[in-house]
């Protein structure tokens, strides 16, 4: 994907929230939101 792309969604989305979908974890706290573990 285009760099580019990705910013705009991240700032559009925030950080956090495409970090959680796509690692399925908080990128605050590591808190692995599919299986409730770390």
């Amino acid at each position: 994907m285009n760099q580019g792309i990705i910013s705009c969604l991240t700032d559009l989305v925030g950080y956090n929230d495409i970090y959680a979908m796509i690692t399925g974890k908080d990128a605050a706290t590591g808190y692995n939101l599919v299986t409730g573990t770390r």
